[in-house]
């Protein structure tokens, strides 16, 4: 199988990309396992992905030197289970998301590596539901991180520690 049919951003449509974030082999290589895994990125998608993170750093006033977050949000999410190729550029944008609301509310205090452990072990621990990310599992991470406590442990009122009448 040839992966330039799925993913042809080459030459100036690279150097496009890479004019808009730091699209260099780590982006291409990450969207080349995406699409070896059967998540084929259509330059478009590419080009959407790159600008709505971009968006998102700039409405969260922050800033991100490289692509490695979400080169990884990205692999991370092609390895889940609940993200399907329909689905993934809307996941993983969400995600990336909640990972840099997150660091933000946090304070920057928390390694990149464990906050999207946390970020992937709760989607994962959510069945796939963003709405729970980001309405429960923010939350939760903020606070754990205020306790001192390990980001990804849930509290009363999740799925693994329902309170009373919860779940």
């Amino acid at each position: 199988m040839t992966l330039s049919r799925f993913l042809p951003i080459t030459g100036s449509g690279l150097t496009a990309l890479s004019s808009r974030f730091d699209a260099d082999a780590d982006i291409r290589t990450a969207f080349l396992e995406l699409a070896e895994q059967g998540f084929p990125i259509a330059p478009a998608d590419a080009a959407r992905i790159i600008d709505g993170a971009i968006h998102i750093l700039a409405r969260l006033g922050r800033v991100e030197f490289g692509s490695w977050v979400l080169c990884e949000v990205l692999r991370r999410c092609g390895r889940s289970a609940h993200v399907q190729p329909d689905s993934l550029m809307d996941t993983a944008e969400a995600l990336y998301e909640v990972f840099h609301e997150t660091k933000s509310q946090t304070n920057d205090l928390v390694s990149d590596d464990e906050l999207l452990d946390a970020v992937f072990m709760l989607f994962e621990r959510y069945s796939g539901s963003i709405e729970l990310v980001v309405g429960k599992g923010v939350e939760q991470m903020v606070e754990n991180h205020r306790r001192g406590v390990p980001l990804a442990v849930l509290g009363p009122g999740t799925p693994d520690r329902p309170e009373e009448g919860a779940w």
